[in-house]
């Protein structure tokens, strides 16, 4: 499967936002980048599993805007964490990502209600994806979601 192309647009013209973005490290980081993608952010790298940070755009905070986030498995593409380009501050943004010892890769999204400030998803959806082995091919498998206001009542 090919690496999905970056969104096309107007682009945010401010220099500060290209402070964030990073020059390519390795073969797949030129993957990412040839495909339009500005590499930003941290490198999730357990080895063999690889997961990459690419944005199309940013907010007028240098927030990522149209960002994706993409696994490699062994140097292939095994896809991405969410169907769509993401927008940071938005309901299913992703936050954090981690590579469990077992293969699997966990990807925590922020859930905003419609009373929710921006700062403050009122929820967190966890999804725990594993990767089917040849060719490599990034597939969900479990989701939950947990509040994270602190119980009330108590």
């Amino acid at each position: 499967m090919p690496i999905p192309l970056a969104p096309q647009g107007q682009k945010n013209p401010d220099p500060r936002c290209r402070e964030s973005m990073r020059e390519p490290a390795s073969e797949v980081d030129q993957q990412v980048r040839a495909r339009g993608w500005d590499l930003i952010g941290r490198t999730v790298d357990s080895g063999k599993i690889r997961v990459i940070v690419g944005a199309a755009n940013y907010d007028g905070m240098c927030r990522p805007l149209q960002f994706q986030e993409f696994v490699f498995v062994r140097g292939i593409f095994a896809g991405t964490l969410s169907p769509v380009p993401m927008d940071s501050r938005t309901d299913g943004a992703l936050g954090r990502v981690t590579v469990q010892a077992d293969g699997r890769v966990q990807a925590e999204y922020l859930r905003y209600g419609a009373a929710d400030p921006l700062c403050c998803p009122s929820r967190i959806t966890t999804v725990v994806f594993e990767i089917e082995k040849e060719p490599p091919v990034l597939k969900p498998v479990s989701a939950s979601t947990v509040s994270t206001r602190p119980p009330t009542g108590q």
